[in-house]
């Protein structure tokens, strides 16, 4: 059952890969540079805190038990 989910994640991930390569200069939108810098910290800072989330899974679950 693993291995389905293990698929279907990497052929999820393929198709939004191909999308967002398939864009054209005419279908992105121009920002400027300061948003682009705040974009990619709050991208950055969010990605950590959901991975400190997922790793503090675990002793939450041990609580609950």
């Amino acid at each position: 059952m693993e291995l389905v989910y293990y698929l279907l994640f990497s052929g999820l991930l393929a198709v939004v890969a191909l999308l967002e390569l398939s864009k054209n200069n005419k279908d992105r939108v121009a920002t400027s540079a300061a948003f682009n810098s705040f974009k990619n910290n709050y991208l950055v800072i969010y990605s950590l805190m959901m991975a400190r989330d997922w790793l503090h899974g675990p002793y939450v679950y041990f609580l609950y038990s």
